[in-house]
């Protein structure tokens, strides 16, 4: 796979998405998980949802790097920490799957820098260099397309629910949530009423910790997993209104 051109990997991820449909997410994660080929799975995500050029920026990104090995050293080290800057606390919920993210957005940063017309490869450090790797809008793209998005909640940053759910569509969801849909997601502690367990989101006392699972939050309390009244770890699972490309 890793060997195939970009247009061929493009094309592999269309027909998986085009096969397996909603059950592409599966092969996706697989591919993310067995660490050989975690840009590809993020690609696929995106593919999956519709953006197609991203996808590809992914693709062509990772290629840039492969040829130029360990040329890309310093350069990856930079825009990682810009990754964790933008990032934030948001997806901390996973260290495999930031991981992942943070190489996509990487390979996206290159992609799409290739397409502005930057020629890093054979780029003289310089100004042009540094131009080349702190260009705000290239990085804000790549972050895009890389992890979808990310929201606030209670000054929090967390990942968004879904690509291209807007900070306004989340709140909106996260307002209008009631304690029978909070029941309705399993439940919670037995000294915990839904309306108390509710209140204690809203106020901070619980905050949300995303999964490397789209729109699903892990609810804490300080470093404690609040499970509900069965004892299972309570996921409060987002189900509102998505936006695809």
């Amino acid at each position: 796979y890793n060997n195939m051109s970009v247009n061929d990997q493009l094309n592999f991820l269309g027909a998986v998405n085009a096969t397996l449909g909603r059950d592409s997410a599966i092969f996706f994660d697989q591919l993310r998980t067995d660490g050989s080929s975690t840009s590809q799975a993020i690609a696929g995500q995106a593919m999956a949802h519709g953006d197609r050029v991203g996808a590809k920026m992914i693709l062509q990104g990772n290629e840039i790097k492969r040829k130029m090995k360990g040329d890309t050293k310093e350069l990856r080290m930079d825009l990682t920490a810009e990754f964790r800057t933008i990032a934030g606390t948001a997806f901390r919920g996973n260290s495999t799957h930031r991981k992942a993210l943070e190489a996509a957005y990487i390979d996206a940063y290159l992609g799409l820098a290739q397409n502005m017309g930057y020629q890093f490869d054979t780029m003289e450090r310089g100004s042009a260099w540094y131009e080349f790797k702190n260009d705000p809008d290239i990085s804000a793209k790549a972050f895009e397309i890389a992890t979808g998005g990310i929201v606030e909640f209670n000054d929090v940053k967390i990942a968004a629910p879904g690509r291209n759910v807007t900070q306004g569509v989340w709140d909106g969801w996260i307002d209008g949530l009631t304690p029978a849909r909070i029941e309705a997601m399993g439940g919670t502690p037995n000294d915990v009423s839904s309306e108390e367990f509710l209140d204690r989101i809203e106020d901070g006392t619980y905050r949300l910790e995303d999964t490397d699972k789209p729109g699903r939050y892990v609810v804490r309390q300080g470093v404690n997993v609040i499970r509900n009244n069965e004892g299972n770890v309570f996921f409060l699972d987002y189900d509102g209104p998505t936006y695809v490309r």
